[in-house]
């Protein structure tokens, strides 16, 4: 996706696609299996974040794109480790979010 995503330059003119809490969860079930490092997955969420031309799924206050600043910005919020995966979870089930840093 990361890519096809570089293809369209930083913001394309149509909505390239929607990033859903299904994807952030199989990415997080990638890290946690070892099948992505920490640093993939930020570059992931970092080459993602803020694109006009990528969509967030809506629902709970945005909790789809708060996960993605979480995961595109650890140096500013959480390492990107089994914590903060059970944070992301957590959020997606609850609806809610800390506004804290560590």
């Amino acid at each position: 996706m990361l890519d096809e995503l570089a293809s369209y330059g930083w913001d394309s003119e149509v909505e390239l696609g929607t990033i859903k809490q299904d994807d952030v969860c199989a990415v997080l079930a990638q890290l946690q299996s070892g099948a992505l490092s920490a640093q993939e997955v930020h570059a992931w969420a970092n080459r993602i974040e803020g694109r006009d031309d990528v969509a967030y799924q809506f629902g709970s206050e945005g909790v789809v794109n708060e996960a993605v600043f979480w995961l595109a910005n650890p140096q500013i919020n959480w390492p990107i480790n089994n914590d903060l995966c059970q944070k992301i979870e957590s959020m997606f089930l609850t609806g809610r979010y800390e506004l804290s840093g560590p």
